[in-house]
């Protein structure tokens, strides 16, 4: 979960909406820029971060009952090697960029525990499969890559509302050849992306999120019930060319 903290309680976003909002961002990016497995493209940010942890055991609230934000969580092997298992359903080339997302966000753990260099270099062997396989090189890959990273940076920088105040520019992400991008609010609150990424020149996405008045739950299912019942906000943002 994404939780943002209200004045009168908490804004919850589930992963797998900041997931559809990543998509929703990337089905607008420019079309000479769109690798040739597009479509397997936009599925891999779409399921980016599957195979979350389901509702039990106060996995979702902190010590004081309070509900957790996905960044306080701590690494999980199981969730991680789920992901990219299930993925491999779908096609090598979803696999490969869901793999690579895992050794992005995981590599900076590894020496801390044998599972978890296990699994790591399990990715890497993947990877150099699938690069085989498919006959695409390291570079197409991560140009690839640099489009679902962006996208899903995007997402989390307008679901975490992290956008500074007074028109002040955000950097998104800087890419495997040295790029970045930076993104601010306009006054209209309208969105500015520097340099222009998009094919279109204005369009709109959205994102579901819920409002929960109670600070604290007892256990999980407390929190799963309350925020089924919770009233369901749609956010809407309009991205648009200087």
């Amino acid at each position: 979960m994404i939780v943002n903290q209200l004045i009168n309680g908490w804004e919850v976003i589930f992963q797998r909406a900041h997931e559809m909002l990543a998509m929703q961002i990337a089905q607008h990016w420019q079309i000479k820029q769109r690798p040739e497995r597009w479509a397997e493209l936009l599925s891999a940010i779409s399921e980016h971060d599957n195979r979350q942890e389901g509702w039990g055991d106060s996995r979702h609230l902190t010590a004081t009952g309070a509900p957790i934000d996905f960044t306080l969580k701590g690494f999980s092997l199981e969730q991680a090697r789920g992901v990219t298992e299930v993925s491999k359903y779908k096609s090598r080339y979803v696999s490969l960029l869901i793999s690579m997302h895992t050794s992005f966000l995981y590599e900076p753990l590894r020496g801390q525990n044998k599972k978890t260099d296990q699994f790591l270099d399990d990715q890497l062997e993947l990877q150099r499969s699938w690069l085989k396989s498919l006959h695409i090189s390291k570079t197409e890959a991560e140009k690839a890559y640099n489009i679902l990273q962006w996208n899903d940076r995007c997402s989390l920088i307008l679901c975490k509302n992290q956008l500074p105040a007074g028109q002040r520019r955000l950097e998104v992400y800087e890419d495997t050849e040295g790029n970045t991008n930076f993104i601010w609010q306009r006054k209209d609150k309208s969105i500015g992306v520097d340099p222009w990424p998009f094919e279109e020149e204005e369009f709109k996405v959205w994102a579901e999120a819920r409002t929960l008045e109670q600070l604290q739950f007892k256990n999980d299912n407390e929190l799963a019930k309350a925020l089924l019942g919770a009233g369901v906000e749609e956010k809407v943002w309009v991205f648009r060319k200087e």
